[in-house]
Order: structure tokens, then sequence, then C-alpha cells
């Protein structure tokens, strides 16, 4: 028999290369459509996405890998990107974020202690500058002037 002749008589007219592919057909999987995901089409779609606004969203393209579709035209560009991946970045750097302390690496324990000790340093001058201010600045009367520069004289 020819492998393009009619089979069942002038009836049916399926080929056994037709019939060859019904079968192949029934016996794979339905194929469900993949949902279509809305892409966001600008920075104020996907900052309202990330509930944040334009310029966080933007320094977040820029410093920290947030997954943005840029298209170069002539005059200006576009941007886009898909909530999908928005969220996966999201998700990941989340947990980069925050570690308890108890599980930093030895260098990152001393770098927080000198970040600390930087702060605790930063604030001791803020505070001899502004206890210093209020020396320079109290009400002297003109009889006690002598005895405040010589009292200034003994302390340095």
């Amino acid at each position: 028999m020819r492998q393009n002749a009619p089979i069942g008589g002038k009836g049916l007219g399926y080929t056994l290369y037709e019939l060859s592919l019904l079968e192949v057909k029934k016996s794979m999987p339905a194929a469900t459509p993949a949902p279509q995901q809305k892409v966001l089409d600008s920075w104020k779609e996907i900052a309202v996405f990330l509930r944040r606004g334009v310029r966080t969203v933007q320094r977040w393209e820029r410093d920290e890998g947030l997954p943005i579709v840029r298209h170069h035209h002539l005059k200006r560009g576009s941007v886009r990107a898909f909530p999908a991946q928005l969220e996966k970045w999201q998700q990941q750097r989340e947990r980069i974020v925050f570690r308890p302390p108890d599980q930093l690496s030895p260098i990152d324990k001393m770098r927080s202690l000198i970040f600390e000790q930087g702060v605790l340093m930063a604030e001791l001058k803020r505070a001899q500058a502004q206890n210093y201010a209020q020396w320079m600045l109290r009400p002297t009367s003109p009889s006690s002037r002598g005895q405040a520069s010589v009292i200034s004289l003994v302390m340095h």
C-alpha cells in the first residue's frame, strides 16, 4: 500500500502519514498555554510594582542590579521589566540584606566594630564641638573676662 494512498476508501481521505501524525499528537500531553506576563513598560509602572519611588528604582538598577531591559532609540531610550524577574530579584536581595550578628564572618564582625567605633568617635567630636561652641558663646561680664582668659590658659 502506498504511503500517501487514502485509507478506508474515498470517504475518510486520511493517508498513513496523516494517521501517524494524529497518533503522535494524541500520545503527546496537551500543551498548556503559557500565561501572558504583564510587561512593565515604564519607570513609573516598575516603581509602583515595587512600592518605591522612581528615583529609588533607577538607583537600584544602577547600583544593585535590578533586572531592567533597556531599549536604546535615536533620541530617548525605553525600559521594561518582567514582574517575575523583579520578584525573584527582591527575594534574593532580602536574603542578602540581613544577617544576624552570630552569622557574620570574622571579617564582617571586625568591620562592624570599626564602623561602630567610627560612629562613637564622630558623636564624641560632635559633642566636643557643641560644648566648645557653648563655652565660646557664654555670656561674660566685663569683670570676669580676665579670669576667663587665665582659666582658659591653665586648661590648655
